[in-house]
Protein backbone atom coordinates (compact mmCIF):
# COMPACT_ATOMS: atom_id res chain seq x y z
CA UNK A 1 0.00 0.00 0.00
CA UNK A 2 3.04 2.24 0.09
CA UNK A 3 2.71 5.23 2.37
CA UNK A 4 -0.91 5.85 1.42
CA UNK A 5 -3.22 5.98 4.42
CA UNK A 6 -6.29 4.23 3.07
CA UNK A 7 -9.50 3.80 5.09
CA UNK A 8 -9.92 0.51 6.96
CA UNK A 9 -12.77 -0.66 4.71
CA UNK A 10 -10.46 -0.54 1.65
CA UNK A 11 -7.67 -2.63 3.21
CA UNK A 12 -9.40 -6.04 2.91
CA UNK A 13 -9.97 -5.34 -0.78
CA UNK A 14 -6.32 -4.40 -1.28
CA UNK A 15 -5.09 -7.54 0.52
CA UNK A 16 -7.55 -9.65 -1.47
CA UNK A 17 -6.50 -7.94 -4.71
CA UNK A 18 -2.83 -8.50 -3.90
CA UNK A 19 -3.25 -12.20 -3.09
CA UNK A 20 -5.45 -12.92 -6.10
CA UNK A 21 -3.05 -11.23 -8.50
CA UNK A 22 0.26 -12.38 -7.04
CA UNK A 23 -0.44 -15.96 -5.94
CA UNK A 24 -1.35 -19.16 -7.67
CA UNK A 25 -3.36 -22.03 -6.28
CA UNK A 26 -1.07 -24.97 -5.53
CA UNK A 27 -3.11 -27.80 -7.01
CA UNK A 28 -0.37 -30.35 -6.26
CA UNK A 29 -0.59 -29.54 -2.54
CA UNK A 30 -4.38 -29.82 -2.62
CA UNK A 31 -4.24 -33.15 -4.46
CA UNK A 32 -1.84 -34.49 -1.84
CA UNK A 33 -4.18 -33.47 1.00
CA UNK A 34 -7.18 -34.89 -0.83
CA UNK A 35 -5.49 -38.26 -1.40
CA UNK A 36 -3.97 -38.49 2.12
CA UNK A 37 -6.02 -36.26 4.45
CA UNK A 38 -4.53 -37.72 7.65
CA UNK A 39 -0.87 -37.51 6.59
CA UNK A 40 1.46 -34.62 7.25
CA UNK A 41 2.00 -32.78 3.94
CA UNK A 42 5.33 -33.39 2.25
CA UNK A 43 5.51 -29.65 1.49
CA UNK A 44 4.04 -27.50 4.29
CA UNK A 45 4.73 -24.17 2.55
CA UNK A 46 1.39 -23.86 0.67
CA UNK A 47 -0.47 -24.47 3.95
CA UNK A 48 1.21 -21.55 5.75
CA UNK A 49 1.08 -17.76 5.27
CA UNK A 50 4.67 -18.04 4.03
CA UNK A 51 3.55 -19.85 0.87
CA UNK A 52 1.38 -17.08 -0.58
CA UNK A 53 3.36 -14.18 0.90
CA UNK A 54 6.87 -15.34 -0.02
CA UNK A 55 6.60 -18.06 -2.66
CA UNK A 56 3.33 -16.84 -4.25
CA UNK A 57 1.59 -20.21 -3.94
CA UNK A 58 -0.88 -21.73 -1.55
CA UNK A 59 -4.07 -23.58 -0.84
CA UNK A 60 -6.99 -22.33 1.26
CA UNK A 61 -5.22 -22.59 4.61
CA UNK A 62 -2.13 -20.73 3.45
CA UNK A 63 -4.23 -18.09 1.71
CA UNK A 64 -6.44 -17.57 4.78
CA UNK A 65 -3.38 -17.26 7.05
CA UNK A 66 -1.71 -14.91 4.57
CA UNK A 67 -4.83 -12.75 4.45
CA UNK A 68 -4.95 -12.73 8.25
CA UNK A 69 -1.29 -11.73 8.38
CA UNK A 70 -1.98 -8.81 6.06
CA UNK A 71 -5.00 -7.76 8.13
CA UNK A 72 -2.98 -8.03 11.36
CA UNK A 73 -0.38 -5.72 9.81
CA UNK A 74 -3.19 -3.31 8.88
CA UNK A 75 -4.58 -3.45 12.46
CA UNK A 76 -7.85 -4.99 11.31
CA UNK A 77 -9.43 -7.75 13.36
CA UNK A 78 -9.42 -10.95 11.33
CA UNK A 79 -10.41 -14.53 12.16
CA UNK A 80 -9.78 -17.71 10.18
CA UNK A 81 -12.99 -19.72 9.70
CA UNK A 82 -12.89 -23.50 9.28
CA UNK A 83 -15.68 -25.20 7.38
CA UNK A 84 -16.52 -26.66 3.99
CA UNK A 85 -17.58 -25.60 0.54
CA UNK A 86 -21.00 -27.00 -0.34
CA UNK A 87 -19.52 -28.26 -3.61
CA UNK A 88 -16.89 -30.30 -1.72
CA UNK A 89 -18.03 -31.74 1.61
CA UNK A 90 -15.13 -34.20 1.67
CA UNK A 91 -12.33 -31.65 2.11
CA UNK A 92 -12.27 -28.87 4.65
CA UNK A 93 -11.97 -25.24 3.66
CA UNK A 94 -10.64 -22.15 5.44
CA UNK A 95 -11.48 -18.50 4.82
CA UNK A 96 -11.67 -15.29 6.88
CA UNK A 97 -13.92 -12.96 8.80
CA UNK A 98 -12.86 -9.31 9.06
CA UNK A 99 -14.31 -6.70 11.37
CA UNK A 100 -14.80 -3.25 9.87
CA UNK A 101 -16.64 -0.47 11.69
CA UNK A 102 -18.07 -2.93 14.24
CA UNK A 103 -19.44 -5.38 11.66
CA UNK A 104 -18.03 -8.69 10.43
CA UNK A 105 -17.67 -9.66 6.77
CA UNK A 106 -16.54 -12.90 5.11
CA UNK A 107 -13.55 -12.87 2.77
CA UNK A 108 -12.49 -15.99 0.88
CA UNK A 109 -9.16 -15.31 -0.85
CA UNK A 110 -9.10 -18.82 -2.36
CA UNK A 111 -12.07 -17.95 -4.55
CA UNK A 112 -10.16 -15.06 -6.04
CA UNK A 113 -7.20 -17.22 -6.96
CA UNK A 114 -9.09 -20.16 -8.38
CA UNK A 115 -10.83 -17.89 -10.91
CA UNK A 116 -9.45 -15.54 -13.53
CA UNK A 117 -9.13 -11.99 -12.30
CA UNK A 118 -10.11 -10.57 -8.92
CA UNK A 119 -13.22 -12.67 -8.16
CA UNK A 120 -15.22 -10.44 -5.81
CA UNK A 121 -18.02 -12.88 -4.88
CA UNK A 122 -15.91 -13.99 -1.92
CA UNK A 123 -15.15 -10.45 -0.75
CA UNK A 124 -16.86 -8.60 2.12
CA UNK A 125 -19.92 -10.86 2.27
CA UNK A 126 -22.48 -11.29 5.08
CA UNK A 127 -23.46 -14.72 6.42
CA UNK A 128 -26.63 -14.65 4.31
CA UNK A 129 -24.57 -14.61 1.09
CA UNK A 130 -21.85 -17.04 2.19
CA UNK A 131 -24.36 -19.65 3.36
CA UNK A 132 -25.21 -20.38 -0.26
CA UNK A 133 -21.71 -21.76 -0.91
CA UNK A 134 -19.97 -22.29 2.46
CA UNK A 135 -20.77 -24.36 5.55
CA UNK A 136 -19.38 -23.62 9.02
CA UNK A 137 -20.41 -24.04 12.63
CA UNK A 138 -22.23 -20.73 12.96
CA UNK A 139 -22.18 -20.67 16.76
CA UNK A 140 -18.35 -20.79 16.85
CA UNK A 141 -17.86 -17.50 15.00
CA UNK A 142 -19.20 -13.95 15.20
CA UNK A 143 -22.17 -13.30 12.97
CA UNK A 144 -21.27 -11.50 9.76
CA UNK A 145 -24.09 -9.03 9.24
CA UNK A 146 -22.09 -6.30 7.57
CA UNK A 147 -23.56 -5.09 4.29
CA UNK A 148 -22.34 -1.50 3.99
CA UNK A 149 -18.80 -2.16 2.77
CA UNK A 150 -19.57 -4.46 -0.13
CA UNK A 151 -17.53 -4.29 -3.31
CA UNK A 152 -19.81 -1.70 -4.93
CA UNK A 153 -19.21 0.67 -2.01
CA UNK A 154 -15.45 0.09 -2.14
CA UNK A 155 -15.38 0.50 -5.92
CA UNK A 156 -17.29 3.79 -5.76
CA UNK A 157 -14.85 5.05 -3.14
CA UNK A 158 -11.81 4.03 -5.19
CA UNK A 159 -13.15 5.56 -8.39
CA UNK A 160 -13.62 8.83 -6.55
CA UNK A 161 -10.46 8.77 -4.40
CA UNK A 162 -8.11 6.07 -5.71
CA UNK A 163 -5.80 8.30 -7.71
CA UNK A 164 -5.02 10.26 -4.56
CA UNK A 165 -3.59 7.08 -3.02
CA UNK A 166 -1.70 6.23 -6.19
CA UNK A 167 -0.13 9.70 -6.03
CA UNK A 168 0.94 8.91 -2.44
CA UNK A 169 2.81 5.80 -3.53
CA UNK A 170 0.17 3.03 -3.55
CA UNK A 171 0.43 0.40 -6.29
CA UNK A 172 -2.20 1.05 -8.95
CA UNK A 173 -2.33 -2.66 -9.83
CA UNK A 174 -4.03 -3.49 -6.52
CA UNK A 175 -6.32 -0.45 -6.41
CA UNK A 176 -7.48 -0.88 -10.00
CA UNK A 177 -7.04 -4.52 -11.10
CA UNK A 178 -7.28 -5.22 -14.83
CA UNK A 179 -9.94 -7.89 -14.34
CA UNK A 180 -12.80 -7.83 -11.82
CA UNK A 181 -15.03 -10.92 -11.98
CA UNK A 182 -18.37 -11.20 -10.15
Amino acid sequence: MGRAKVPAFVKPFLAFSYLTQECCYDQRAFDEVESNPHNVPSDPIPHLAYGPLVESRGICSGLAWAFKTLMDEANIECICVAGFLKEDLKNGHIWNLVKIDGQYYHVDPTWGIKNDGVFISGLMQPDSMMKSSHIWEYQKYPQARGMRFDYDYIEDFLVENGNEYIDEGANEKYFFPDEIVD
